[in-house]
């Protein structure tokens, strides 16, 4: 397993196809808390060929850990763990050649390939404590300097450079985009400092990763940001980071940013934490013939409204909801697995391995086919296919009412005449 780009928030995974027949899904797995083996699935991939995935969302500067699954009736296998830390957020600074006009200057921290693509750079500038706009695009990776003129005497500016990337459907139409914004520099007269915090997410799942950015405004860089998580501690870190919480419930995050001179500046926003979602799932039996319908049965709890169910039933067959039924047409083993995706995307999985035989048959024998009225006769049946563990043999002679039970029995017709003797089992 091993990577072809990253950007600051995103990552290009790729990996080797497995050859196993019973072939069920990979789940792409990963551990942000810096050790490598507590993984939580963040995808689950049913093509066999398909063998890259583009992961977003990502912390920049975060030191990720990266493990592939293959998962099949006869058990999984994993790949290696791939340790990667995210490239940091581009850096912007700028100097100013006279006090008309401000030269600015930026990194690109990103190694493009495999899905990730350069899409394009937008310098945003705030005039007086305006909120920034956008001031000039440059669709060419390797532009990393810009010059404005006409600045005014007296006036406060601030500006940032935001970097978009392509991550999906790149060349197309509707391509997928992952952004990100560097640092903010302030130059001319400076505005008093303040901040805002965002969280990328209001609404997440336990255990999931939520990224909060934290943006100053005025004061004099640079900055150096603490964190409050809800425990009351701040603690020091960069302008954006991820946090997940193990416990359900409105959680309040804070960011407290100090400026050059020691200004100080505190803005706090909310997410709500809901419960991951885990599965209930069963079959109504996993060992079944062929054409013999099977209940497949998948509830959901906790997770965030809406959860989408859906089976993937190992033969090409799927349900689109928790609870139905199926028939399978060919024996063999499959491996039936549900699947829950939650509004927050939280994804949660589970699966049966399924023993499908082939129709069951029976074949009847007698001793002789013809007797005198009163001889005893010898009847056999043998029952083959089906899922074993054959029971419940009868028998219908035809010349009373009722059957008989068992594999070997004896009958002794009373009178003359043709009868028709028919076995029955089932498994």
């Amino acid at each position: 397993m091993g990577d072809s780009g990253r950007s600051p928030t995103a990552l290009s995974l790729n990996w080797s196809a497995t050859a196993d027949f019973t072939f069920g899904n990979y789940t792409v797995d990963v551990s942000a808390n810096g050790t490598p083996g507590t993984f939580n699935t963040i995808s689950v991939i049913t093509a066999q060929s398909t063998t890259t995935y583009v992961a977003t969302q990502l912390t920049p500067g975060g030191t990720y850990f990266w493990q592939v699954t293959e998962n099949g009736f006869f058990g999984s296998q994993a790949t290696n763990v791939l340790s990667v830390a995210q490239p940091p957020l581009a850096v912007l600074t700028y100097w100013q050649p006279t006090a008309a006009s401000v030269v600015f200057n930026w990194t690109n921290n990103a190694s493009y390939g495999g899905g990730i693509a350069f899409d394009s750079y937008v310098l945003f500038e705030g005039v007086g404590g305006a909120s920034p706009t956008a001031v000039a695009t440059f669709p060419d990776v390797t532009t990393l300097t810009y010059t404005i003129s006409g600045l005014s005497s007296g006036t406060a500016y601030a500006a940032y450079l935001n970097t978009t990337d392509c991550v999906s459907g790149c060349g197309t139409a509707l391509p997928a985009r992952s952004s990100s914004d560097s640092n903010v520099v302030t130059f001319g007269t400076p505005l008093p400092l303040s901040v805002s915090v965002v969280a990328e997410r209001t609404l997440v799942d336990t255990g999931q990763n939520n990224l909060y950015l934290c943006s100053p405004s005025g004061g004099i860089s640079p900055f150096t940001f603490t964190w409050d998580f809800g425990n009351g501690t701040f603690l020091p870190a960069g302008s954006s980071l991820a946090h997940s919480y193990a416990t359900a419930g409105t959680q309040t995050i804070t960011c407290r940013v100090t400026d050059s001179s020691a200004s100080k500046a505190t803005a706090a926003t909310s997410v709500l934490v809901n419960p991951a979602p885990v599965l209930d799932i069963s079959v109504n039996r996993t060992a079944a013939d062929v054409g013999q319908g099977l209940t497949f049965l998948c509830a959901a709890s906790g997770g965030t409204a809406p959860v989408v169910l859906t089976w993937t039933l190992g033969d090409g067959g799927t349900l689109t909801v928790g609870n139905g039924s199926h028939t399978y047409s060919a024996a063999g083993h499959y491996l039936a697995e549900c699947s829950a995706t939650d509004a927050t995307s939280t994804v949660a999985g589970g699966s049966v391995p399924l023993n499908i035989s082939p129709s069951l048959s029976i074949a009847a024998s007698a001793n002789s086919y013809r007797a005198a009225p009163g001889t005893p006769l010898s009847f056999r049946a043998v029952a083959t296919n089906g899922s074993g563990g054959f029971n419940g043999f009868r028998w219908s002679f035809g010349d009373v009412a009722g059957s008989f039970p068992g594999a070997n029995v004896a009958h002794a017709f009373a009178s003359s005449a043709n009868f028709s003797v028919v076995a029955y089992a089932k498994d």
